[in-house]
């Protein structure tokens, strides 16, 4: 067994896999709130925040912390609060 990583080991590779396979299955389940967030809109949202840090100056291997408390709502306003500087609000 190989101990090379391949693009297809990637976790950005097989979200995508995941987003054209089933788009509108459930990725993320509220378990206080029973909201629920699809793979697509888990993507878009994923997307939205890599342009956002990248407009900040953040490239692959860069080291970007986070912090969340429980629930959905808790993580969409911390990726907003992470790219509020540069203007452009979700």
């Amino acid at each position: 067994m190989s101990s090379q990583i391949t693009s297809t080991d990637t976790l950005p590779y097989l979200l995508d896999a995941l987003v054209k396979e089933s788009p509108d299955i459930p990725m993320l389940i509220d378990a206080v709130t029973d909201r629920r967030v699809t793979r697509a809109e888990f993507d878009r949202e994923n997307r939205l925040w890599a342009r956002r840090l990248a407009a900040l100056g953040m490239t692959a291997g860069s080291n970007v912390a986070t912090m969340m408390g429980e629930g959905l709502r808790v993580i969409k306003r911390t990726m907003e609060s992470a790219v509020a500087s540069d203007g452009n609000r979700a």
